[in-house]
């Protein structure tokens, strides 16, 4: 069986999936406009295989041939695919090549008429298997599988702990980062980006573009909006951070979408810089260039629209103000690289830090430059990812290059590890909670693809967080505007689009001018 990489995985909240997801369907233009493409690219490739195989017949001696079967001698199978008339070939390859883009074309087009041909009776029962039930968990899980890469949307169901692949999508880079976002940037009519919602993906990878698929749509020849450019610069990278008004020009390493202001998308980069897009004109709305390495990891407050955290290979943290990023940047120095930043969803005060030395750190981000509140030795080797339950109060989980999967008791600041677990799955690289299965988390590693755990089917895990409840946790600021003021506005054309697509209410400004934080009432709704 071939080995699986996972590098990245994301849960997809229930109920923003389609019951029913709707299938690529091409027109009879666009159907002949492919086939007669992948024909053009057939011919383009043409003379190449003839020299490959003239290069071939050219190796082959005598003694090759000594060995041979004399049955099947008089066959002459090394000579089968020659042309009597090695000048025609061309030509008559063209002529056949086209009559079967023709034959084949006319074919698809006009089988819906076709008596013999019984897929339309079949649709029914296709239905039935595609369709997504309201229990039902979606995961997308980033896999590169014997050098192809690819988007498998997997079904979870956790009443029966049944899982499998409801559909994927082909990807042309290899995949490092994958961030779940329900803003339409594929519509473009601006009232509706804002008064609609959509089940979409972004991808990230070894290109430096960023690729928005519909996970609503089975069969995507193509993602639906692409973010950047979709080659790397040619210009020889300089040591200091470097990127282009049109986006990034290297690997895209992190990706974050700010589920406040929802339109805002951040990306992270080897290219040593962190861009916030502006999703409604698909467009760079602000470039950070703080770091001095490559930037691995990003993450928008759970809370508060405008801060943004980022880590880099300088070992560096950063947190941004990004109505003014450049004189309210904070800045905290760890031990190692940094893989992954966390918020603390219970204690928005709080984000975690993991390196690959093995440390995980926890920040505080009232003491800017300052010691950490605590530090795990979590790990002997990198910490690749780090996960919170969403609902339940101190449960991290991480995984490491020392293939082991670790969940902690951070309640209280006084970290304790609950379980520890070779995966035997190589090197961990991914971990992430479901969004609605307060103890399920999907695990990626080197090999075996994905793994999907409950982890209350260990008796650890069961005696320490049994009687701790489920909560969701709201952090909702007095001054606060439902309708989001500024950052629902539309889009502001040239240099002031940037301060418009991260602009918040001046209520915010005023508290921040003040050097005070606005006053937060914090919520538990017990499940």
């Amino acid at each position: 069986m071939p080995s699986s990489i996972v590098p990245c995985v994301a849960w997809v909240p229930k109920g923003k999936a389609q019951q029913q997801p709707s299938k690529t369907t091409l027109s009879p233009e666009e159907l002949r406009s492919l086939v007669e493409k992948s024909g053009t690219d057939l011919k383009e490739h043409e003379e190449e295989l003839k020299e490959v195989v003239k290069e071939e017949k050219e190796g082959v001696t005598p003694e090759d041939d000594e060995d041979d079967d004399p049955e099947l001698a008089q066959y002459d199978l090394d000579n089968y695919d020659d042309d009597e008339d090695p000048d025609a070939d061309g030509e008559e390859k063209g002529v056949l090549l086209a009559g079967l883009e023709g034959a084949f074309t006319d074919m698809l087009i006009q089988s819906g008429a076709d008596e013999y041909i019984t897929l339309k009776d079949e649709k029914l029962s296709d239905d039935e298997d595609d369709e997504i039930k309201p229990e039902d968990s979606l995961l997308v899980v980033g896999k590169v599988s014997d050098d192809l890469s690819s988007l498998e949307i997997m079904v979870y169901n956790e009443a029966d702990e049944s899982e499998y692949v409801h559909h994927d999508q082909i990807l042309d880079t290899f995949p490092l980062c994958l961030e779940w976002l329900d803003f339409p940037v594929h519509v473009q009519d601006a009232q509706l980006q804002q008064n609609s919602h959509a089940n979409l993906v972004a991808a990230g990878g070894m290109l430096p573009c960023i690729s928005i698929w519909d996970l609503d749509v089975v069969d995507s020849m193509e993602p639906a909006v692409q973010l950047g450019p979709s080659k790397r610069s040619k210009k020889k990278k300089k040591k200091a951070a470097s990127s282009s008004v049109e986006g990034h020009n290297d690997a895209v390493l992190a990706l974050s979408w700010n589920p406040i202001a929802r339109h805002l998308l951040a990306s992270a980069s080897a290219d040593c810089t962190v861009i916030v897009w502006d999703l409604r004109t698909r467009t760079c709305a602000l470039s950070l260039a703080a770091h001095n390495d490559k930037v691995q990891a990003v993450a928008w407050h759970p809370f508060e629209a405008t801060s943004l955290l980022s880590g880099g290979m300088d070992k560096t943290v950063r947190l941004y103000d990004c109505r003014d990023p450049e004189n309210s940047t904070r800045v905290w120095t760890v031990s190692g690289e940094v893989e992954k930043v966390l918020w603390n969803r219970f204690d928005p005060c709080q984000f975690l830090v993991s390196c690959d030395d093995g440390f995980v750190y926890c920040m505080d981000v009232r003491q800017p430059g300052g010691k950490p509140l605590y530090s795990i030795s979590a790990h002997s080797q990198a910490v690749n990812g780090l996960s919170m339950s969403p609902q339940i109060e101190g449960v991290l989980a991480t995984v490491s290059s020392d293939k082991e999967l670790k969940v902690w008791d951070i309640q209280g600041g006084k970290p304790s590890c609950v379980l520890s677990r070779n995966m035997k799955m190589g090197e961990l690289m991914s971990v992430a909670f479901c969004h609605d299965a307060p103890f399920t988390l999907a695990v990626g590693g080197q090999k075996q693809g994905v793994r999907v755990l409950n982890l209350m089917e260990n008796a650890a895990m069961r005696g320490h967080f049994s009687g701790r409840c489920p909560k969701t946790v709201e952090w909702v600021s007095e001054d606060s505007s439902a309708k989001q003021m500024e950052m629902d506005d539309e889009p502001a054309p040239n240099a002031a689009a940037a301060a418009a697509a991260v602009a918040t209410p001046a209520s915010h400004a005023e508290g921040k001018k003040k050097n005070k934080k606005p006053k937060t009432k914090r919520k538990h709704h017990k499940k």
